[in-house]
């Protein structure tokens, strides 16, 4: 059917009304036949690709899960023997007994280790002349200003776990 045979088609069904529309050609039927089993098809990759994607999800959250619960293992059996040695100590000192800093020592030591292996780091020792940083430390005493690369002593040791800064160190102008 030529392209003038189709408009005056759609001109006679409008004259005559719907009923007496002209049949759709074979050939746009099979075009729409075609759109729709495409359109269908691209609709289960979709789902499909949507399902792997939950998928992945749910797996990459597990293995999180799981690598922390390791992470968290590993930190806890490094405390529990110097946990228990302090409560060994504590009842001891409630007890009458006296315990000197050189029974605690080891423990804090111990302590100090676990947390080091889990992440924690000192962000310098004490003692230590640095160059003042106040992303990192922060004046000993209320009211003191010092300036960014000063020089300070550290009086009390920061802490960071990883790239974050848990606790600034305390510092005081080298004298």
């Amino acid at each position: 059917m030529s392209f003038i045979s189709r408009i005056t088609a759609v001109w006679q069904s409008f004259r005559t009304g719907p009923a007496q529309a002209p049949a759709p050609e074979p050939e746009l039927l099979r075009e729409l036949a075609a759109a729709r089993l495409e359109r269908d098809e691209r609709q289960r990759e979709a789902d499909q690709l949507r399902s792997q994607l939950q998928t992945q999800q749910k797996n990459e959250a597990e293995r999180i899960r799981e690598a922390l619960k390791a992470h968290l293992n590993s930190f806890f059996s490094g405390l529990a023997a110097p946990l228990a040695q302090l409560n060994v100590q504590d009842f001891l000192l409630n007890n009458g007994s006296s315990i000197s800093a050189r029974d605690m020592l080891p423990l804090v030591r111990q302590i100090a280790l676990a947390a080091q292996k889990a992440g924690l780091e000192p962000l310098a020792e004490i003692g230590q002349d640095i160059a003042f940083d106040p992303v990192y430390m922060q004046p000993l005493a209320a009211g003191i200003k010092i300036n960014p690369g000063e020089m300070v002593q550290v009086k009390i040791s920061g802490y960071r776990y990883r790239d974050q800064v848990i606790r600034k160190a305390f510092v005081e102008r080298k004298n």
